[in-house]
C-alpha cells in the first residue's frame, strides 16, 4: 500500500474546517437579520470597490468605498457601547463580511444587483443610526463616515 502524503494535509484541513465552522456560524448568528444584511453589504461594497479598481474604474471604486464606510459606520454605531463594539458582534460582522468574497468569486454576475440592494439596505440603516445621534469615539456619525472613507481611499491608493 502506498502512502499518500497529501491525504494528511486534506485530513488536517478538513479537521480545521470542522473546528472553525461552528465558531463562524455562531458568531454570525449573534447578529439580527438587518445587521447581518448590513454586514453582508459592507463585504459587497468592499468586494465591489476592488472589482471596480480591477476594471480601471476609479470613480465607481471611490463610490463603493464611501458606501462601505456608511454601511460599516451604521453597523458599528448600532452595537457601540462604552467606547467599543462588543467582541461577539465584531466577530459576527467579520464572519459575514468574510463570506462575501467566495460567494461572488463563484457568482460574479450577481454583483451589480447586490450593490443595488445594498444601497437600499444601507440607506435604511443609516437613517435609523443617524437619528439616534450616537457619538463613537467622540465623533458624530458623519465625522466617522468621512474619516473612514478617507482612510479607505488612502489604503486603496485613491486619495488625492
Amino acid at each position: 500500500m502506498t502512502t499518500r502524503p497529501y491525504m494528511n494535509v486534506i485530513k488536517a484541513m478538513t479537521a480545521g474546517l470542522l473546528v472553525i465552522t461552528p465558531l463562524l456560524l455562531s458568531a454570525a448568528e449573534s447578529l439580527d437579520p438587518q445587521s447581518s444584511r448590513a454586514a453582508r453589504c459592507v463585504g459587497i461594497f468592499a468586494y465591489s470597490a476592488n472589482w471596480f479598481m480591477l476594471q480601471d474604474n476609479e470613480g465607481a471604486a471611490k463610490v463603493m468605498a464611501g458606501q462601505m464606510a456608511r454601511s460599516q459606520t451604521a453597523l458599528f454605531s448600532k452595537y457601540y457601547a462604552n467606547g467599543a463594539v462588543a467582541g461577539v458582534y465584531a466577530e459576527g460582522i467579520s464572519a459575514v463580511v468574510s463570506s462575501v468574497k467566495p460567494y461572488f468569486d463563484a457568482r460574479p454576475d450577481e454583483l451589480l444587483s447586490s450593490i443595488d440592494t445594498c444601497v437600499v439596505t444601507t440607506e435604511e440603516m443609516v437613517a435609523v443610526q443617524r437619528a439616534r445621534g450616537v457619538k463613537m469615539w467622540g465623533r458624530s456619525f458623519e465625522q466617522m463616515v468621512t474619516e473612514l472613507t478617507i482612510n479607505l481611499l488612502r489604503r486603496m491608493g485613491l486619495s488625492e
